[in-house]
């Protein structure tokens, strides 16, 4: 399989769980800002989630582009990490239904958790075989946040969403153009 087949397959699966999401929210009944108001939290979510994705896509695209070579490792790294990222189309539906609950924050913050896990090893095995250099802080440091706030969730569920939204934050910065 050459590079550009997989790029544009997971464009094609990112943009399609985005447009899931959205899909998801249920208008408000009412055509007032109060009823928008209460819909605050499954906005956020949602919010999230989706920039979550982007985000992922971005750093995916900005990856790919160092490089010219792909292995069957990488093929299926890329798939695995594909179904964990459809995966939040799920549990951003769960969260938004169940706020506060701590199966739903913990899988929401697990999902996060697998694929940051998974694109780190991703990027590491793209890195090796065309030659760059990997730098893996933002990958490490996210996977220690969200594991700070699958163990806060003990006593605040929603610190799991907090520790995602904190964790994307190193992921927002430009990097250089030859970094991984």
């Amino acid at each position: 399989m050459n590079k550009s087949r997989l790029e544009s397959f997971t464009d094609a699966i990112v943009a399609i769980a985005m447009t899931i999401m959205v899909l998801q929210i249920v208008p408000p009944a009412e055509a007032n800002f109060a009823s928008l108001w209460d819909m605050r939290f499954s906005i956020l979510i949602y919010a999230l989630s989706f920039f979550t994705l982007a985000i992922y896509w971005k750093s995916h695209h900005h990856l790919f582009a160092l490089g010219t070579k792909i292995n069957h490792r990488i093929l299926w790294l890329n798939i695995l990490l594909l179904f964990v990222l459809t995966m939040f189309t799920f549990t951003t539906s769960w969260v938004d239904e169940n706020l506060t609950a701590l199966a739903s924050e913990v899988t929401y913050g697990a999902i996060m958790l697998v694929a940051n896990v998974i694109y780190l090893f991703l990027a590491r095995e793209f890195g090796k075989i065309n030659g760059r250099k990997n730098n893996n802080r933002r990958s490490w440091f996210s996977i220690g946040v969200i594991c700070v706030g699958l163990v806060a969730s003990i006593w605040l569920a929603p610190a799991v969403v907090i520790s995602c939204l904190i964790s994307l934050l190193p992921w927002i910065k430009v990097k250089k153009p030859n970094e991984i």
